[in-house]
C-alpha cells in the first residue's frame, strides 16, 4: 500500500515532477493525488517543502468488504489504540465510488462506530470526535469493495500554511 498526496486537479504531473525532485520513490499520478513509496522521513519533507500538495496520506491498512458488517468487523480489529490513545480526539473523512457503500455519511458513522467500540473493548473507554479539529484524522477510500485506511499526517490542508487568521 503506497503512501498518498493529495493536489487539486490538473497538478497531479506537476507534483509527480516536485516529488521526485525531493527524492521520493516510485511516484505514481492519480486522480487529485500521486501515490509514492515512502516512510516518515519523506512524509516529514514533503509536508514541510511541496508547494503543491494539499495533504500527506499514511496507509494504515487495507481490505476487502462485500457488506457493511465486514466492513465495520475490518475496523473493529485494527489495533486503534497503537494509532492514538486517550487524550486524543479524532475524525473521520471517508471517499467512495461503490454501489454497496454509496453513502459516505453513513459509511463515517459506521467507521466512528467501529473504532470507538474497539477502544470500549479493549481499554473501557470512548475516544470523543472533533470535527472541526481533530487531534487524529483518519480517512478512507472506497472503490467498489475494496477499503483503503490512512492516517491524515498534515491536519488543516497546507494550502493553509502561512494563512493570517487575524484581522487587520
Amino acid at each position: 500500500m503506497k503512501w498518498i498526496a493529495k493536489t487539486l486537479f490538473g497538478l497531479e504531473q506537476v507534483l509527480v515532477d516536485e516529488l521526485n525532485e525531493l527524492g521520493v520513490k516510485e511516484v505514481e499520478a492519480l486522480n487529485r493525488a500521486v501515490a509514492f513509496a515512502g516512510d516518515d522521513i519523506s512524509m516529514f519533507r514533503i509536508n514541510l517543502e511541496s508547494r503543491l500538495a494539499l495533504k500527506v496520506l499514511k496507509p494504515l491498512f487495507e481490505y476487502q468488504a462485500l457488506n457493511i458488517d465486514e466492513y465495520y468487523q475490518a475496523l473493529y480489529k485494527h489495533a486503534w489504540t497503537r494509532e492514538f490513545g486517550r487524550a486524543k480526539t479524532f475524525a473521520v473523512q471517508v471517499t467512495t465510488s461503490s454501489k454497496v457503500f454509496y453513502h459516505s455519511k453513513f459509511m463515517i458513522l459506521k467507521t466512528k462506530d467501529a473504532i470507538v467500540d474497539h477502544f470500549k473493548r479493549h481499554l473501557g473507554f470512548r475516544p470523543n470526535i472533533d470535527k472541526d479539529n481533530p487531534d487524529i484524522r483518519i480517512e478512507i477510500h472506497i472503490r467498489r469493495n475494496h477499503v483503503s485506511v490512512y492516517l491524515d499526517t498534515t491536519g488543516k490542508s497546507l494550502h493553509y500554511r502561512g494563512y493570517r487568521t487575524e484581522k487587520h
